[in-house]
């Protein structure tokens, strides 16, 4: 696997978007516009809790979330691409989640991505299991 492919750079850049977000270094509707521009409408996720959200749950998730973190910090590893054709990517990672208080948590990524036909990638599903 090539480790500069787009959709390692797309994760990496986009969990670095929540960190700010969530952490109260970026919390305006701008930065939340921009940062929803990485998910497609069509978005769903099932979260580490089991938890179903589609693109109006995780817009809302992230307006309510807006500097609710201090000192959040996400961390990126272990990205492993597993399929790519001309339509879509998919591929694995592991994302440590370190907070202020000391405690943290890790978490296994499942990713797909449509491409867009201006070359883009968009966020098309995501699932999250704890460690």
């Amino acid at each position: 696997m090539h480790q500069t492919h787009p959709a390692f750079t797309e994760v990496v850049d986009t969990c670095e978007s929540i960190q700010q977000f969530f952490s109260g270094a970026d919390t305006g509707a701008a930065a939340c516009a921009k940062l929803l521009a990485h998910f497609s409408s069509d978005f769903s996720m099932i979260s580490p809790g089991g938890q179903q959200l589609d693109y109006p749950a995780l817009a809302g998730f992230f307006r309510q979330a807006a500097g609710s973190k201090p000192g959040l910090r996400i961390d990126v590893t272990d990205i492993v691409l597993l399929h790519e054709n001309e339509l879509a990517v998919v591929l694995v990672y592991k994302e440590a989640q370190a907070f202020s208080d000391g405690s943290a948590n890790l978490r296994f990524a499942t990713a797909l991505f449509d491409k867009t036909m201006d070359g883009r990638l968009l966020w098309r599903h995501l699932h999250e299991t704890m460690q």
